[in-house]
């Protein structure tokens, strides 16, 4: 019986460490990071596997370094607004939580040493806007949403500071990955707008009308348009019809439908936001296709 509840508690321990790290967010970064080395290296990826797998560990690492990192500077608002986070709950412990941090950060930087200098700058600065969000972006309006879309994307471009060298349809993808992510944090505001009003924070959804929010949503989409044009301009014509099906089309229709319901924060989130998920659900597989 001890046994047994040994091993019960360790899963459990297991599960919130995992819910702490929030592995359904940051799951996808080691797979823009391969993703960015079949776009640049092509046939030949399978002579660059072990930089692959240093890239993919470096990326994860400053993702959940960050997300790990604001879980514990926001362990006090999340007592009020989600009592049942990993940490407000005791699941885990702040020493433990703080050491997690620690070891993300350190194995970022050191499977970035691999890859090389650019890329270890690259992964430093990405930390460092992890915790600059949590400690002083957070409650800014635009310019904290702006900061986690910029870092979200880079696992995709980590490769070209591997390799130096860069092309215009990597470029591209990187904008991609920004505007989806960017409209994403907006949807996340506008779920979050009581609860940030509650603790003084600004954001966008706390200082501006809903119907703005809606507007930078709808933003993102026109950006989301332009930036397929431009694939396509540049050859990856394949890429750019998919990507019309895969994600303009769910995200165009998350657009209209937050657009219609600017009555309050929280209407703009429920009426759109899953569907914009579903668009970078999506779209993640279909980068493979740009080249």
């Amino acid at each position: 019986m001890k046994r047994a509840a040994d091993g019960d508690s360790r899963t459990g321990t297991f599960r919130s460490l995992c819910r702490l790290m929030r592995l359904r967010t940051s799951a996808g970064a080691p797979l823009l990071a391969i993703a960015g080395w079949w776009i640049l290296s092509g046939r030949s990826i399978d002579s660059h596997v072990q930089l692959i797998v240093y890239s993919a560990v470096a990326a994860f690492s400053f993702i959940t370094f960050a997300q790990v990192y604001n879980d514990i500077k926001d362990v006090t608002l999340d007592a009020t607004s989600k009592p049942g986070r990993p940490l407000p709950s005791g699941a885990v412990s702040m020493r433990s939580a703080w050491f997690l941090a620690a070891a993300l950060a350190a194995a970022s930087l050191g499977a970035s040493f691999v890859l090389g200098f650019d890329a270890f700058i690259l992964c430093g600065c990405c930390i460092l806007a992890g915790a600059a969000y949590s400690l002083w972006l957070k409650g800014t309006v635009l310019l904290g949403n702006i900061v986690v879309a910029l870092v979200s994307s880079c696992p995709f471009v980590l490769v070209a500071a591997a390799v130096h060298r860069v092309t215009p349809l990597l470029l591209l993808g990187q904008l991609l990955i920004l505007c989806i992510v960017l409209g994403n944090e907006f949807y996340k505001t506008a779920a979050d707008a009581d609860a940030d009003s509650g603790h003084g924070l600004r954001t966008m959804a706390t200082v501006c009308r809903p119907r703005t929010t809606a507007l930078a949503i709808a933003l993102c989409w026109v950006g989301l348009t332009a930036t397929f044009a431009a694939c396509a301009f540049f050859g990856a014509k394949v890429f750019a019809a998919v990507g019309v099906a895969m994600v303009l089309v769910p995200a165009g229709r998350a657009a209209i439908a937050s657009l219609g319901a600017a009555d309050s924060a929280d209407s703009i989130a429920r009426a759109g936001h899953r569907l914009w998920r579903w668009a970078w659900a999506l779209g993640l597989p279909t980068l493979v296709l740009l080249r």
